[in-house]
């Protein structure tokens, strides 16, 4: 565990950080919206579909 003035000065020095807020701080799925926005939601809407049903290998 590091301290909280290690924490700051690591987030403060990083290049870029990243968050997953997909459904958390936003409602939205921010895989779907991409997919709408580049006209591929039913292909990527069905992949997902596979994906949670178990039909989709994870490595593919």
């Amino acid at each position: 565990m590091v301290s909280h003035s290690e924490l700051r000065k690591l987030f403060c020095s990083a290049d870029a950080v990243c968050f997953d807020v997909d459904s958390t701080v936003i409602r939205e799925e921010g895989i779907d919206e991409l997919a709408k926005f580049c006209g591929v939601e039913a292909a990527v809407s069905e992949m997902t579909r596979r994906a949670m049903g178990g039909a989709l290998p994870f490595k593919d």
